[in-house]
């Protein structure tokens, strides 16, 4: 009878720490909202060339770059000494053909490089998940991947075309890819970090629900003379060929707004 006691109470710890350790898929996904908020950018406002800046009565700018191990090794010093004051990096990836996650090959020198520069720091991750469940476990995937490492700004979600080849997502719905884009939020924000959107105009009307993705802040990608959104944006990224020294590559550029 001991034995069995004892059996039973190893039984019941182990599947106890093995509960744990699995994900919880359990995420409470924002309802959408009854009135979409106006456009928050005057074009008239909007200053700069190379780095645009942006000030109202609301609001001021900062400059910042996006990058990935596409572009090779960074000198975040220069690139703040030109005015650069924050970035994102790519921390990882779904492949758009197996499914598989992948770590961005330059994700940790560059956090320590930007780190050591000084500059402000958030992640994005490229997703491609074709439910909630993989949705979320990208989300566990950043957590993973920022464990010991403290970062200043979002976890963005970014999902995108793949143009040059079929994607393993090409055909899901709308339906489909607003639930995972809200479920990897949800988690993420569970998970104690600030989310965030990546969208473009095509994008958040074909991909998109405009009255859930505005649940959480946008990152707007549009290469104009200034942003043609109809809702309220967080970052604009404006140019994809941007040239900076410190970069071998052409580099994203974002101007982001902060509430005064």
């Amino acid at each position: 009878m001991r034995l069995l006691l004892f059996v039973l109470i190893v039984f019941i710890g182990l599947f106890l720490f093995m509960s744990n350790l699995r994900p919880n898929y359990n995420v409470i996904i924002s309802s959408p909202l009854a009135d979409i908020p106006s456009n928050n950018i005057d074009p008239s406002k909007i200053k700069g060339d190379l780095l645009k800046t942006y000030e109202d009565e609301n609001y001021y700018s900062l400059n910042g770059i996006d990058v990935s191990e596409h572009q090779g090794e960074i000198d975040f010093s220069t690139l703040k000494d030109q005015g650069i004051e924050f970035v994102y990096l790519r921390l990882g990836y779904r492949s758009y053909g197996d499914g598989s996650l992948h770590l961005d090959a330059c994700f940790e020198e560059n956090y320590q490089k930007a780190k050591e520069a000084g500059l402000m720091i958030g992640v994005y991750f490229f997703s491609q998940a074709i439910n909630e469940k993989e949705a979320i476990d990208e989300a566990y995937f950043v957590k993973d991947n920022l464990k010991g490492k403290s970062i200043d700004l979002h976890v963005v979600y970014d999902l995108e075309d793949i143009s040059y080849d079929t994607s393993r997502m090409s055909d899901t719905s709308k339906e489909v890819r607003v639930n995972n884009a809200m479920s990897f939020a949800a988690k993420i924000k569970d998970l104690g970090y600030e989310p965030m959107i990546y969208t473009n105009l095509h994008w958040t009307y074909e991909y998109y629900d405009l009255s859930y993705i505005l649940n959480y802040p946008i990152w707007y990608a549009q290469y104009n003379a200034y942003p043609e959104n109809y809702f309220p944006i967080k970052i604009w990224q404006y140019s994809e060929s941007g040239v900076l020294e410190g970069i071998d590559t052409k580099v994203d550029l974002n101007m982001m707004l902060v509430e005064k």
